[in-house]
């Protein structure tokens, strides 16, 4: 699958539907962890619309870095209290996590897409992510980690679509603090991860 039009207009669309989901659990929500947590996944899934688009490449990626480095730190603290908070899971401290990483790959040395578009004078992530096709990176110069790391992480993410899937099916009802018990935001965003880690292999 190669990046432009096709793409960004796809994980546009993924991804405003993740915002329109996890804006709505941050205003119905009642505890305050959750809204918080609700309002992070809301900034991630725009920054992967942001990243898509040409005016993406005028926010800095350290900005990316930082900010989703606070935010996995966030869930990890979460995630050490789940009595308390029953709702953080470890898997939202990854999802940060990746994020961050995310960032540091696209700007990795010698990254194909990436040098395309410093050349051409547009530079930045979103011409970064747009401009990736499947397998630019195996054979260019883009470096073993970089390439190993988009592996892992589209990997991870199609399997944790697939469980978010089955999830989905078997799942009915609301949980105590006014969520849905059915991940729809949860499966999407992985979709739209699991893309966006791939078209960087």
């Amino acid at each position: 699958m190669g990046g432009g039009p096709l793409l960004q207009w796809s994980s546009t669309a993924i991804f405003a539907v993740v915002v329109v989901l996890c804006a709505r659990d941050l205003l119905t929500r009642g505890d305050l962890a959750a809204r918080l947590a609700a309002g992070l996944h809301v900034l991630m899934a725009a920054a992967m619309i942001t990243m898509t688009w040409s005016w993406g490449s005028h926010i800095p990626v350290l900005v990316y870095v930082l900010v989703f480095t606070a935010a996995a730190l966030y869930f990890a603290f979460l995630a050490l209290y789940r009595d308390r908070h029953p709702h953080a899971s470890p898997y939202h401290f990854l999802m940060m996590a990746s994020m961050a990483v995310m960032a540091v790959v696209m700007y990795a040395p010698g990254n194909g897409a990436l040098s395309t578009a410093q050349a051409s004078g547009t530079g930045g992530m979103s011409h970064s992510m747009a401009g990736m096709s499947m397998g630019s990176g195996v054979g260019g110069d883009t470096p073993f980690w970089a390439v190993a790391t988009s592996v892992v992480g589209a990997t991870a993410y199609a399997v944790a679509f697939l469980v978010g899937f089955y999830l989905l099916v078997r799942s009915s009802g609301r949980t105590p603090d006014g969520g849905s018990t059915r991940p729809y935001a949860q499966v999407l965003m992985a979709a739209g991860m699991a893309v966006g880690f791939a078209t960087m292999i």
